[in-house]
């Protein structure tokens, strides 16, 4: 037992700790995706009977500690430079002790395989460069979980729980202004996003905060960015790998449309009037499903809706709408229904029907969604604001 403390045990406690006095480095997490790349592959090796968790678990540990360390080596300061000596002695000894004396071939090409995984999802951009991009309207795609340690490193790697929404960028928002006062239309609320650049929003705002999934909340379109979209769309403009964590992955696709201006103020105009229309808003959830009386849509829906619709770019607003792993994916065809449902004149009367439903019947009438992830009814209180 003294032993297998002081080959595995005491390494990794030291490791970990110089991790913990990286702590103003904020990308050291890559050794934490391997272990979990490492523990995935134990766990098929043991379904096919070979027992061999333990050393899978070190070896993706290991192969992310390597990532972390290239990681410092090219960006880290002069104390972290120091720090890396010890460091770098550290994993060579935990190298030397992961496996059993007999190293086979077998092993060799597991531990290849969970390097390789490992170094493509986790290893960041060493040559970061700023990203420029032009003027016009486009589609991002934002991890919802960036502040969740362990969904962290998996949902920004692979798109499993993300939120869009459209937007246009701008470099100079005084001469768009300009233009629509001329045209009679007030100013827009340009926000900074940093680099000279800034966008006008368009999302889908949440009014009953659970802190959790927001189901069933009253929602509506709304023009204010989420703090986290700002800030990561700035990371963007750094040209931050979508590997850097904990600062998450996001995406921008441009929507190529002439006058990108006069579009963007067609699709702001419809924000108007639907939220004149439905004021106390309609029905969110998360993951998009047919209710009994009204579809709950979410945030996918109503960017790939507005893009096909206004934009003719359903297409390529899917690519981030529809991620192959996202939880809460929607194609152009749930945006189109969303747009149907829009103008609808039972829309309104359907949306407080299925609210009713949900207050008067009893449990075994309704869906497994609702019942695992409903925390509160929405309230008659004056709406939240606060993203």
């Amino acid at each position: 037992m003294r032993s297998r403390f002081c080959k595995f045990v005491l390494p990794f406690l030291l490791i970990e700790l110089l991790a913990f006095l990286f702590a103003s480095e904020v990308n050291l997490q890559a050794r934490w995706f391997g272990a979990l790349v490492g523990l995935v592959a134990g766990l098929v090796l043991w379904l096919i009977r070979r027992p061999a968790w333990r050393f899978t678990f070190w070896a993706g540990y290991l192969s992310g500690t390597i990532c972390d360390f290239l990681y410092l080596i090219v960006f880290g300061s002069t104390y972290h430079c120091l720090l890396l000596i010890l460091w770098g002695g550290l994993v060579a000894v935990l190298l030397k002790n992961s496996g059993e004396n007999r190293f086979s071939w077998v092993r060799g090409l597991i531990a290849l395989g969970i390097l390789i995984v490992t170094a493509y999802f986790a290893l960041p951009d060493l040559q970061i460069e700023r990203r420029e991009i032009p003027e016009g309207i486009y589609v991002y795609a934002n991890d919802v979980v960036y502040n969740i340690p362990v969904l962290n490193l998996i949902s920004s790697r692979f798109g499993v729980m993300v939120h869009t929404g459209i937007c246009y960028v701008t470099r100079d928002p005084d001469s768009f202004d300009r233009q629509r006062l001329a045209a009679g239309l007030p100013k827009l609320d340009f926000e900074p996003i940093g680099y000279g650049y800034s966008i006008s929003d368009l999302n889908l705002e949440v009014r009953d905060r659970d802190s959790f999934a927001n189901y069933a909340s009253r929602t509506e379109l709304d023009v204010q960015s989420f703090p986290f979209d700002l800030e990561h769309m700035g990371y963007y403009l750094e040209g931050r790998s979508v590997n850097d964590l904990p600062k998450p992955s996001i995406r921008f696709v441009p929507l190529n449309v002439p006058n990108p201006r006069e579009a963007w103020n067609r699709i702001l105009k419809f924000r108007k009037q639907i939220n004149a229309q439905y004021p106390d808003g309609f029905i969110y959830s998360p993951i998009a499903y047919d209710g009994h009386f009204v579809r709950l849509y979410n945030c996918n829906t109503l960017t790939v809706g507005i893009a096909d619709e206004f934009l003719d770019r359903g297409k390529e607003a899917e690519v981030l709408t529809n991620l192959p792993l996202n939880v809460g994916r929607q194609k152009i065809e749930d945006g189109r229904r969303l747009m149907k449902d829009y103008r609808e004149d039972d829309f309104q009367s359907r949306i407080n029907q299925e609210r009713e439903f949900w207050k008067s019947q009893p449990f075994f009438k309704q869906y497994w969604l609702h019942l695992l992830l409903l925390r509160k009814f929405p309230s008659d209180e004056t709406p939240d604001k606060t993203p």
